[in-house]
């Protein structure tokens, strides 16, 4: 139960520290698609 516990809070976190990493990056890419699209 606790190995549960522990791979569960794990699970979470290494999603957190993706979500942290990838979310930034791609939020830049739509902004600059936004952008591009309405300056032409």
């Amino acid at each position: 139960m606790l190995f549960l516990m522990l791979v569960l809070v794990l699970a979470v976190t290494s999603w957190a520290w993706l979500m942290a990493i990838i979310t930034p990056k791609l939020a830049y890419r739509l902004k600059a698609g936004l952008s591009y699209q309405l300056s032409s």
